[in-house]
């Protein structure tokens, strides 16, 4: 497939470690992108540090040797852009220096390349994650039950989940 159908970038978020925190309008002000609102979950604004891996990752249909899964952790908060809800990243830290600057280049994203290794354990009752970014400067240990639901449109799981863009404070 060629031309404008043609999909960028494609991959799969599994894994997902999601850390909510409310924060006051003001800590956001300074990331927010022209054009946008904060957007909010029961009057409060919030960021979120997100930890994932990223799987099967394609760039215009081909897996590239190297760049196929990798691990990502990021902070961002949330904002409406014309009517649409979208997050806005304050920092992105993935492992290599090649999609840090592909990133940065293409995307004008707040990218940051970092050491980051993880481990993952699922059982039928269970998944655990451990992500470690730097040599020690953070580390996220999490178990959660392994039993996938849709959580309904007005929730809290719903908020922080369903989002189809991203916006940036430039570009």
């Amino acid at each position: 497939m060629t031309g404008q159908n043609q999909v960028f970038l494609s991959a799969e978020w599994k894994n997902l470690i999601l850390l909510n925190y409310s924060v006051k309008d003001s800590d956001l002000k300074p990331y927010l992108p022209a054009g946008c609102e904060l957007d909010y979950f029961e009057n409060r604004a919030f960021v979120s540090l997100v930890a994932f891996q990223f799987l099967n990752t394609k760039v215009f249909g081909l897996k590239w040797p190297g760049f196929t899964h990798f691990f990502e952790v990021n902070l961002r908060f949330y904002v409406k852009f014309r009517d649409q809800r979208a997050v806005c990243f304050i920092r992105e830290y993935v492992p290599s220096y090649v999609i840090t600057g592909l990133a940065r280049m293409i995307y004008n994203e707040p990218y940051k390349r970092a050491s980051i290794s993880g481990t993952i354990n699922k059982t039928q009752e269970q998944v655990s994650a451990l992500y470690q970014l730097g040599s020690a400067s953070m580390l996220l240990d999490v178990i959660g039950e392994n039993s996938p639901y849709l959580p309904s449109p007005s929730s809290m799981e719903h908020f922080f989940k369903e989002h189809e863009w991203g916006v940036g404070k430039s570009r």
